[in-house]
């Protein structure tokens, strides 16, 4: 790790859902080693940094409607954002932690909603499930408006259990 992690809400956990949901990350680590793709290397050495981060509750994803949004955000001044969200019938919520440069995090709760946000959509040739591919992110409360735009649509992780299909999206 190069820099300080957030912890979101302050104290990594989440109460969405009528779950308790732990979530921590550490948006900068640095990169050493080789990747390979295709049969094609690529050294990783000097060469950026990586997002970790984990989560963890208790789910039947069986049984579970639950869905959400969750985006990791890192600007050029230095600010790293990570925003959590779901609107479901009956569970409307999210949270946004800031990380400042500094090291000091910031937390926000009830700003516009991401589902609000959504402003482009893909269609899934292999699980049939349709996601939000653009944003339009306005957060009144800091003065922030971005637009997000993944690099491709096509980056779905397809699960052989259904119900954990999602959309992992480099924007």
């Amino acid at each position: 790790a190069v820099h300080y992690p957030i912890l979101i809400g302050s104290n990594s956990i989440i109460d969405m859902c009528d779950m308790c949901i732990h979530e921590y990350s550490v948006p900068r680590m640095q990169v050493n080693g080789t990747m390979t793709i295709h049969g094609k290397q690529y050294s990783l050495n000097n060469n950026g940094y990586i997002w970790f981060d984990r989560q963890w509750q208790n789910i039947n994803y069986r049984k579970s409607t639950m869905k959400w949004s969750w985006l990791a955000i890192s600007l050029d001044n230095g600010e790293i954002y990570s925003i959590f969200d779901t609107n479901l019938p009956g569970w409307e919520d999210n949270i946004l932690a800031v990380l400042c440069p500094d090291g000091t995090q910031l937390n926000y709760r009830h700003f516009k909603p991401l589902v609000q946000q959504e402003t482009e959509y893909w269609n899934s040739s292999a699980s049939k499930q349709v996601y939000p591919v653009r944003w339009n992110l306005d957060i009144v409360e800091l003065g922030l408006n971005l637009s997000i735009v993944p690099i491709k649509k096509e980056q779905e992780i397809v699960s052989v259990l259904g119900e954990l299909n999602k959309y992992e999206g480099c924007c």
